[in-house]
């Protein structure tokens, strides 16, 4: 019974099995039963609410019985209120049903749902049944059924050309209405005027503030508008005799009402609450109420004097969630280990050796030998590429927004800088005549420009690509533009162009697209053999490219998991699996070489004593006298009453003066996209990051280097990709940050390169439907991977292991926003972790209000050119900032209020964020005690580190910071760090941070 139509005269037929004989309709089958699920160690979650998040629902004209969806399931409630009963299983359908919407007949019930036979409007019977699927198309919302049932009117995306879409329930068609007369394109909240003559709607997109009321003939044409053009209204729903209009729209102070149109014209508040839902309203069947969820509830108003009552609901949520043990995160140890992570690696164009920066070094590897380190490579060195003739590597490196081209004599050793101006010289690549190097300059984020150098003179001969020069970026900057692969400067083997993602932009001006970017092609490399290699599904796969731009012969090279590839001039390509490098020959055949390098792992140095010590020891009992704490190996070994130890004399001994340490601090959202933050991070006291996403290869190296002493920073914790669920039609992407797939087995594959590199846990950012959520949090927990995400309100999500919730705002969960009781207990009922992330929105507020700070003598070296960038220029106005910044803050003091645990993470590019973030946690309600819990003890517990860091206490990893200040009179006082001691190692701020400055002169750590 459904169809989709891009041209409103497209009449699409369906599929027509048997199915919804009563109503005389063709449906699309639902697919069979959901097989169960093996028996796995299972937790009872079993809880009632009486309160819903973001409630939509229908009332029955027959009885006024009322329809509901709560936490992605339909209940039906007596019209009185009392127990209601679930109709649909979201756990069971591993489904998210939303929007139900009553038949005029009460028998049926229509709504949208992700269900395992695809997404879209589905129909099911009102006294419970099997579900039968309308309309094929994600992006259909908001129901509404016609007066004599005959036709469903639905709006159909995308979001920002929202259109009124009309199902003929009859003959099974989908047509777009055709509406003339409107101000601008959108559409929301379709409603049908009592004879069934007009759909009401509101003129706006769907994530807009609302727009104007109009109504139009059901069958197209002029529309009329019913309310002033300045109001911003939503959810319009005519009374059933047609003469009053209720809508929902904001009040002189924004709070969201419930407004009634008058047949005069005029207008009239009905309501008065502070958190009404911006959903579909309903009229009783007599006409003389209006119904309305608000404040988590449902609610009844008189039309005629603004009487309310409340319609009371208890709902029984249980469902088992999966209990499967988690593998231990790494941190600490000794001994020599394998580098798994790299800052770019590049085959010669023999094909027989490649360069590999890593470490700190750049590294030549012939192939069969041990790699030999020929150059030092200065903080931010990364993407090489070699002369035609082998005998050098340019590469990119210094300060993240600084970068310069840098060439290296490969047999010498000798290193020359190519470029010396202001912005950032990035991803350069040599061309195959050895003539030129193609390179990005980013010199005003986010605008960049593909240039070209004449190899031989540098800086002296910088051309512009002609008009191809701009290229529309990411606000994060170049470095985050193509977060899929490392797809531009790939040249033609003319060296006539040079290809970005699927475009060849000639160096005459001229741009000729070579093939679709929609291919879920990444890491896209062109030899000068005329080979093309990419990636695909996190396969390895070459394809010859023909006259026209087409690629033909696509065949997969490999089975086995892979990324990163290079490709020498033969069409030998060099590429990572998850045990290592291998080599594809263009003969055929795969040799497996594994992992070249390795490294030591920096010792702990000398045992240390620290005298004197007032000791918040992150474990919530208040602090007693002072100790003394000893540290041998890098471990607490012993803690006792001041004075009483005595130190060897080749212990290091730290008078702490009665001055106070906590434990070393952990925050739970970072992302490295900067080398320079992990320094700076340390000096303020965080000992322990989790990188919520970051390329993963560079994430990996960046732990090596710090655990092989390196570089200063904190040990990092990462998971590399952050993962996307989507429907099986649209294509993935392998990418080294973002992997996007339907299939189970790319997302094996990309689990096993996470595994590879050495993550520690997944991250799902969203989940297009609710099945391949549910599959692949299976998945991760099959791997022994802890897996969190932006989306954390699904049942079946939750069922299946997913263990805590990223950022209370801005990812597009139900979540996000002003939570109710249901929200609540899920979390704390299913013991589900929150990280807020208040920080995220406040911290511009702050910047904008004191832009000096970053000027300031004691910061000013710990920012890079980039951070001073990202963090200056807000994704959003400030007043959105500041709305966003207070929504999370209700959020996060409701979920701590419900017995929720929350924990610590400031996701922002600044190296005090998390001092900031501790700060909000107090504002919402924790005492200064919980919130340095929830960077430390509660934080090493979301780790799966709590017999490792998080407390000082004997047997720990000695992680602490000294601060002059007592943070329990003040939570300002974190940021008071006097010493930093990680794993046992004694850190002086002001030294890193005159290390830093040292940085900012050269773009070398010393």
């Amino acid at each position: 019974m459904t169809a989709t139509s891009a041209s409103p005269h497209r009449r699409t037929p369906l599929l027509a099995p048997a199915c919804c004989a009563a109503l005389g309709l063709s449906c699309v089958a639902a697919p069979p039963p959901v097989p169960p699920a093996p028996a796995e160690p299972a937790a009872r979650i079993d809880f009632t609410v009486s309160e819903g998040t973001r409630l939509a629902f229908d009332v029955s004209r027959a009885d006024g019985s009322i329809v509901f969806d709560l936490l992605g399931q339909l209940w039906v409630l007596p019209a009185e209120g009392g127990e209601a009963r679930a109709l649909t299983d979201a756990v069971r359908d591993r489904a998210e049903d939303t929007d139900p919407v009553l038949s005029p007949d009460g028998k049926w019930i229509a709504f949208r749902s992700d269900r395992p036979g695809g997404p879209g409007l589905w129909v099911m019977p009102s006294a419970g049944g099997t579900p039968r699927r309308l309309t094929t198309w994600h992006n259909d919302i908001t129901p509404a059924w016609s007066p004599d049932g005959s036709r469903l009117a639905f709006i159909r995306g995308p979001d920002d050309a929202d259109a009124v879409h009309i199902l003929d329930m009859g003959d099974a068609f989908v047509r777009r209405l055709e509406i003339d007369g409107l101000p601008s394109p959108g559409a929301r909240h379709p409603g049908w005027t009592p004879d069934g003559r007009h759909i009401v709607f509101v003129n706006a997109v769907r994530w807009g503030p609302g727009g104007a009321v109009w109504q139009a003939p059901a069958n197209g044409g002029q529309a009329v508008r019913l309310s002033p053009a300045d109001v911003r209204a939503s959810a319009p729903a005519p009374a059933p005799d047609g003469r009053l209009l209720a809508f929902v729209a904001p009040d002189c102070a924004g709070s969201q009402q419930v407004w009634l149109r008058d047949p005069d014209g005029g207008i009239r508040q009905l309501t008065d609450h502070s958190g009404l839902v911006t959903q579909p309203i309903r009229w009783s069947a007599d006409g003389h109420a209006v119904l309305y969820s608000a404040e988590g509830r449902l609610w009844r108003v008189a039309a005629a004097d603004g009487t309310r009552s409340e319609i009371p609901f208890h709902a029984r949520v249980a469902f088992e969630r999966r209990d499967t043990p988690m593998a231990s995160v790494r941190l600490g140890g000794t001994g020599r280990r394998a580098a798994r992570g790299h800052m770019g690696v590049a085959i010669a164009p023999d094909g027989m050796r490649a360069a590999i920066i890593a470490l700190g070094k750049l590294w030549l590897w012939d192939f069969g030998s041990a790699p030999r380190a020929v150059a030092d490579i200065p903080i931010g060195g990364d993407a090489p590429s070699w002369s035609p003739d082998g005998t050098r590597i340019v590469w990119s490196g210094g300060l993240k927004g600084a970068e310069n081209l840098y060439v290296t004599e490969v047999r010498a050793g000798t290193t020359s800088r190519l470029t010396e101006f202001d912005g950032a010289a990035l991803r350069p690549s040599w061309s195959p005549d050895g003539r030129w190097i193609a390179f990005v300059h980013e010199s005003a984020p986010p605008s960049a420009t593909l240039r070209v150098m004449q190899a031989d003179t540098g800086r002296a001969a910088l051309t512009d690509l002609g008009e191809s020069r701009e290229v529309t970026v990411l606000p994060q900057s170049w470095h985050f533009l193509f977060p899929y692969g490392q797809e531009v400067g790939q040249w033609s083997p003319d060296a006539a162009g040079v290809l970005v993602v699927g475009t060849l932009h000639l160096l005459g001006g001229e741009r000729r697209e070579l093939f679709s970017e929609d291919g879920g092609r990444t890491f896209i490399q062109w030899s000068p053999g005329g080979t093309v290699a990419y990636i695909r599904d996190n396969r390895l796969w070459s394809a010859r490219l023909e006259a026209g731009g087409a690629l033909a012969e696509e065949r997969a090279v490999s089975s086995q998991p892979a990324l990163y590839p290079s490709i020498s001039r033969d069409g030998t390509i060099l590429f990572l699996s998850a045990d290592g490098f291998r080599l594809a020959r263009p003969e055929g055949g795969i040799e497996t070489l594994g992992w070249p390098l390795s490294y030591d792992v920096a010792s702990p140095g000398e045992p240390l004593l620290i005298r004197n010590v007032r000791l918040i020891d992150g474990t919530g009992r208040p602090p007693a006298g002072l100790s003394d704490v000893r540290v041998a190996d890098g471990r607490i070994q012993r803690i006792a009453p001041a004075g009483d130890m005595v130190a060897p004399g080749r212990y290091q001994v730290v008078d702490a003066a009665g001055r106070t340490a906590m434990p070393g601090l952990i925050d739970l959202h970072v992302h490295v996209w900067d080398d320079l933050l992990l320094p700076g991070l340390l000096s303020f006291g965080v000992t322990t990051i989790r990188d919520a996403f970051s390329p993963i290869a560079r994430t990996a190296a960046l732990r090596e280097a710090i655990e092989a002493d390196v570089m200063a920073g904190p040990r990092v914790v990462f998971g590399g990709f952050q993962f996307r669920t989507v429907t099986p039609v649209r294509a993935g992407i392998s990418g080294h940050i973002n992997q996007t797939h339907a299939a189970q087995e790319s997302i094996e594959r990309a689990l096993a390169l996470a595994r590879g590199f050495g993550a520690d846990y997944i991250k799902l950012y969203s989940s297009r439907y609710t099945e391949a959520g549910f599959d692949f949090v299976s998945a991760v927990r099959a791997h022994g991977l802890s897996v969190s995400g932006h989306v954390a309100t699904s049942l079946p999500l939750i069922a299946a292991g997913l263990s805590g919730k990223e950022h209370l705002g801005g990812s597009g969960d139900r979540s996000d926003g002003t939570l109710y009781d249901d929200i609540v207990a899920l979390y704390r009922e299913a013991g589900l972790w929150v990280v807020p992330t208040i920080l995220a929105f406040a911290s511009v507020q702050r910047v904008a209000q004191d832009p000096g700070m970053l000027e300031a003598a004691e910061r000013r070296s710990l920012i890079s050119p980039f951070m001073r960038a990202f963090v200056g220029r807000p994704r959003a106005s400030l007043r959105t900032q500041a709305l966003l910044a207070d929504a999370t803050r209700r959020a996060a003091a409701r979920l701590k209020a419900g017995g929720v645990t929350i924990a610590a993470g400031a996701d922002v590019l600044l190296p005090w964020s998390i001092h900031w973030e501790l700060e909000e946690l107090v504002g919402i309600g924790l005492t200064p005690m919980e919130a340095i819990e929830a960077a430390t003890s509660v934080a090493a517990a979301v780790l799966g580190a709590t017999d490792q860091i998080g407390t000082i206490e004997a047997g720990k990893l000695a992680d602490l910071v000294i601060l002059d200040r007592d943070p329990l009179e003040d939570i300002r006082n974190t940021q008071t760090v006097w010493r930093v001691v990680r794993g046992g190692e004694v850190i002086d701020p002001l030294a890193v941070r005159s290390m830093m400055q040292a940085l900012h002169q050269d773009g070398r750590m010393p």
